[in-house]
């Protein structure tokens, strides 16, 4: 008897504390749903808008990066074609030479 005596008055100690830390939210009206609602679409548009400005920047640094690129495949195809250029040279050399003989 008293166990159940005790474990009641905990159980109802136990619910009371959770009645209690429930709050009522304050209400919210209608205009001020669509305040906050409106503020919000401002500042994606913003967002939207400062993200575009960004990927035009680096859609330039790409641009940029691939001129240099390409001037840089330009510069080592002459230098392989001069490398071909001078081996070629040297084997017409040796087999000028050897047929001198």
């Amino acid at each position: 008897m008293r166990l159940t005596s005790l474990l009641f008055a905990v159980w109802l100690a136990a619910a009371g504390s959770y009645a209690q830390a429930v709050e009522v939210a304050p209400r919210i009206s209608d205009r001020e749903i669509i305040e906050a609602l409106t503020e919000l679409k401002a500042g994606q548009r913003a967002l939207a808008e400062q993200m575009d400005q960004r990927f035009a920047a680096v859609d330039q640094r790409f641009d940029s990066l691939e001129k240099r690129l390409e001037f840089m495949q330009n510069l080592m195809l002459a230098l392989i074609a001069g490398i071909f250029g001078l081996i070629g040279f040297v084997v017409w050399d040796r087999y000028k030479d050897f047929h001198l003989l």
